[in-house]
């Protein structure tokens, strides 16, 4: 008589290689911490000379650049952004006493360049003001608008968006002379501070009431350490 071999109860069939069902592991491997990764997983590619070593990484078409040299201590970080029609230098070259502070300060400058997108208004296209002759990028999603006779700044719809109501203007256009503090208050940490404080004096003087309002409730909010209302 032929014997048939049973395959034990609860063993799938296929062999001694057969598949068999296993739980999920309790113990969730964290990133691998390296020169060329961080914990959270940012990953660096790793470039230099005999004096430097050079930490580059690309996310979405935004830079982060970081250097150590040898001939002096800490560490040196900046942002490009290459989305738009040219190299747009989101941070300035800035020095951090280590490379980890260097490495957090281009990765947060990176991660908010990254919530706007970039205006793409060139000579020829049609403002308020006129047909546009020139522009210049201020910040990512910020655009300094030329024409023959005015001028002021165009926002880019997520920088729009962040303008309170009672300083909106229509399709984000914020003219020169007067309109374009309002713009520059909201976004102050993304533009130059002499810039930024000639802003506040135009909102007191034309908007008085608004900026009170507005600027008054939260003087943190708009980069303030305390509120001024007249000046």
């Amino acid at each position: 008589m032929t014997e048939i071999s049973r395959q034990p109860k609860g063993i799938p069939v296929g062999g001694q290689f057969a598949a068999t069902t296993h739980s999920e592991p309790g113990i969730v491997l964290e990133p691998k911490v390296t020169p060329g990764q961080d914990a959270d997983g940012t990953r660096w590619t790793l470039d230099g000379d005999e004096y430097t070593d050079v930490y580059l990484s690309s996310e979405n078409g935004i830079e982060a650049r970081v250097t150590t040299d040898i001939r002096e201590a800490g560490a040196r970080a900046t942002v490009v952004d290459f989305r738009g029609r040219h190299p747009l230098e989101v941070a300035e070259q800035t020095h951090f006493e280590s490379l980890d502070e260097a490495k957090a300060h281009a990765k947060t400058v990176r991660a908010q360049a990254l919530k706007h997108e970039h205006v793409y208004i060139s000579p020829g296209f049609r403002s308020p003001w006129g047909k546009v002759q020139e522009t210049k990028t201020l910040a990512v999603g910020i655009d300094a608008v030329y024409t023959a006779g005015h001028g002021g700044l165009k926002l880019s719809h997520t920088r729009a968006a962040e303008i309170d109501p009672a300083w909106a203007e229509p399709a984000g256009w914020f003219e020169e002379d007067c309109a374009w503090a309002k713009a520059a208050i909201t976004h102050h940490q993304d533009l130059p501070a002499n810039y930024v404080a000639e802003a506040h004096k135009i909102a007191r003087r034309w908007y008085p009431e608004e900026y009170e309002a507005i600027v008054g409730k939260d003087p943190a909010r708009y980069g303030l350490k305390e509120f001024t209302p007249q000046g």
